[in-house]
């Protein structure tokens, strides 16, 4: 039976002859009760208490559980993320080797594409070079030639025009075939490189027949025969024919080759002994203006 402090304050005792006093036992009972109330409510506020903290651990533990369940997930999820991580880093790794191999194979193969082709044009370039500067020579040669054989023409001329007018021929017979002097090659424009004559076409002037040595021409003029000296028309004897002066000098020897005529323009026309070639420092001038300008080609050349 659970005693209450109730049951305390009402309980009563059998009356008997010299007992205690009622008074006492009264004030005895108040008191144990009182007490025994502090008690079973200082009962109850710890009954209460610990109820509130069991249900505190309890709360507690379920966070705790939570908290493992957490460190858990999140520990097997780290583990996930570093094997996506290394797994996704070797396929990163093996795509760049194999990427890497790619590029370096195919610039392999454009390094030596090119160094072919650095090569064909060198070889091009040391091709087109050794004919130009064949071909430069050539001309120089040529404007040697041309010039050479100005100046003797030139020194001819001047030699039929001084004794020409010494020796006055007969009235009425012919006058002695000239040769015609070779007119002057048109000046040659300085050419570049790109419009440089090919190889064949200079092969082809190289490979002509030149008899006796025939002066060597630009490409820009063809090549005609010289005409046949004119026979001398026979005329009538003068009854009285005058006393006969002295004879005049000889032409100069025929010589045989080829004339140069221009293909621009009219052809020009044979000059008699007594005309003088036309400006020889003029053409002087330009065969060295067409020297120098052929110098410096090869200059740049080499």
């Amino acid at each position: 039976m659970k005693l209450t402090p109730l049951d305390i304050r009402k309980q009563e005792f059998t009356r008997a002859f010299r007992g205690y006093e009622v008074e006492e036992v009264q004030a005895f009972l108040q008191t144990v009760s009182e007490q025994w109330q502090q008690v079973l409510d200082e009962q109850r506020r710890q009954a209460e208490r610990i109820r509130e903290l069991e249900e505190k651990l309890e709360h507690y533990r379920r966070i705790e559980e939570a908290l493992q369940q957490a460190l858990e997930t999140a520990r097997e999820n780290a583990r996930q993320t570093i094997e996506q991580a290394e797994r996704k880093a070797r396929l990163i790794l093996e795509e760049a080797r194999t990427r890497a191999d790619e590029i370096r194979w195919q610039a392999e193969q454009e390094r030596r594409q090119l160094q072919q082709r650095i090569a064909e044009l060198v070889e091009r370039r040391d091709e087109l070079i050794a004919r130009l500067r064949a071909f430069l020579r050539a001309e120089m040669e040529v404007l040697a030639k041309f010039e050479e054989r100005a100046r003797t023409a030139a020194s001819e001329a001047a030699a039929v025009s001084e004794a020409a007018p010494a020796s006055a021929p007969a009235e009425g017979q012919a006058e002695a075939p000239v040769e015609p002097e070779p007119s002057a090659a048109p000046e040659m424009p300085a050419m570049a490189p790109e419009e440089a004559m090919p190889q064949e076409a200079a092969l082809d002037m190289e490979s002509e027949p030149e008899p006796e040595e025939p002066p060597m021409v630009p490409r820009f003029a063809t090549f005609q025969p010289e005409p046949e000296a004119m026979e001398p028309e026979p005329t009538a004897p003068d009854p009285a024919p005058p006393p006969e002066p002295p004879a005049p000098p000889e032409p100069p020897p025929e010589r045989k080759g080829w004339t140069v005529r221009s293909i621009v323009g009219t052809p020009p026309a044979s000059r008699t002994p007594d005309e003088s070639p036309e400006n020889p420092p003029e053409q002087s001038e330009q065969a060295n203006e067409e020297f120098e300008k052929i110098r410096r080609i090869l200059r740049d050349l080499d």
